[in-house]
């Protein structure tokens, strides 16, 4: 998702364009989208889901850099009115409890997933 933003926008300047910053962000994304889901336990419509990505996005970038995009710049790549991302931005705070940091041993156990998951999908190739 980071990469729709890079097509639209030059990242900001404390952002190296290939930098493990961007893989940070993305794991940041799951943990926050992970959290959501199990604050309101239950299923997610492709619609949903598209703007609790939005939304995780925005919070990940935020979280993470000193000059992350604006909602603005959000809302027109999500294709949803600024209002509309706002409101996301805030009930999702609200939903996972305002909790963006994510521990050491969280991050770690995150991460080992991912790559899991990579491992195997890279070999069905």
């Amino acid at each position: 998702f980071f990469f729709f933003f890079l097509m639209i926008r030059r990242p900001p300047r404390s952002t190296p364009l290939y930098s493990s910053a961007a893989s940070d962000v993305y794991k940041r994304q799951i943990v926050y989208v992970d959290r959501f889901i199990n604050a309101k336990k239950i299923y997610l419509t492709l619609h949903e889901m598209h703007r609790v990505i939005l939304a995780a996005s925005l919070l990940a970038m935020k979280f993470y850099f000193d000059d992350p995009y604006n909602n603005k710049t959000f809302s027109r790549i999500g294709g949803i009115t600024l209002e509309e991302l706002n409101e996301l931005e805030a009930n999702f705070l609200i939903e996972i409890d305002y909790n963006l940091a994510i521990c050491k041993r969280e991050y770690k156990r995150y991460e080992k997933a991912l790559v899991s998951y990579a491992l195997i999908n890279v070999n069905k190739m």
